[in-house]
């Protein structure tokens, strides 16, 4: 398993990141795809376990460049201010062995940084990744490199969403999206420093207006597109 962190100009929550990943009783390939605005720190990551590579920035840029990078077979996006234990990263390594066709993603929770109403958006999450079938990449997306490639990688075209969009490519291919029984933190500091509702509202309207289409091309897809079948077997990357 290759775990692939895009980390942002100015950010050191990675740090924490990294640090849980090196308590795993199982040790992958971590690559921090950090950007361009950041080679002067490169000395900041002699030694360091993980594997350290520079692109341009934009997520999706980014963890492009970082699933080229991966030597192993299954692809694991985390967010750098996610927080994965042992159990969850434990789940999440046996459901991509067990079902390497499939995009799994693991229950979604905020840390006690946020403001009261991120407890609504979490109940939010939990409708739209568990009914709707729209995980956001903050729920840790894995799945296999071959299968990432054939899916197109991520957009990078797109000026937010790349995850979602990513997710709407493996419904139009029949392509299953899986919740593992294992619980992912993300920080929900952005809601407190640019207000609950703000930005909520903002993404909930951004979400929408991204899906319309999507589910257009769905509908009309059932009638006119032969879905491909993709082969990913576990032990090819």
């Amino acid at each position: 398993m290759s775990v692939i962190i895009p980390v942002g100009p100015g950010e050191t929550c990675w740090r924490r990141l990294v640090a849980q990943i090196g308590c795993w009783s199982f040790a992958p390939e971590v690559i921090l795809v950090d950007t361009e605005d950041a080679v002067e720190h490169a000395d900041d990551f002699h030694d360091a376990p993980f594997r350290r590579i520079v692109s341009a920035a934009g997520r999706a840029v980014q963890m492009n460049a970082g699933a080229r990078e991966a030597t192993q077979p299954v692809l694991w996006f985390l967010h750098a201010d996610s927080q994965v234990d042992d159990r969850a990263a434990h789940a999440m390594r046996a459901a991509a062995e067990r079902q390497p066709a499939a995009i799994h993603f693991l229950k979604l929770a905020f840390d006690d940084d946020g403001p009261w109403g991120v407890t609504l958006n979490g109940w939010g999450v939990w409708f739209r990744s568990r009914i709707l079938g729209l995980p956001f990449g903050d729920q840790g997306f894995c799945l296999s490199k071959r299968l990432f490639l054939q899916l197109g990688e991520f957009d990078t075209a797109a000026r937010f969403g790349e995850d979602h969009l990513l997710i709407w490519r493996a419904h139009r291919h029949k392509v299953a999206v899986r919740q593992v029984a294992g619980t992912i933190v993300t920080s929900a500091r952005k809601y407190a420093d640019r207000g609950w509702w703000e930005t909520t509202r903002q993404h909930l309207i951004g979400t929408v207006l991204q899906a319309f289409p999507e589910w257009m091309k769905l509908w009309r897809g059932r009638f006119t597109f032969q879905s491909t079948t993709f082969k990913c077997d576990a032990d090819q990357p």
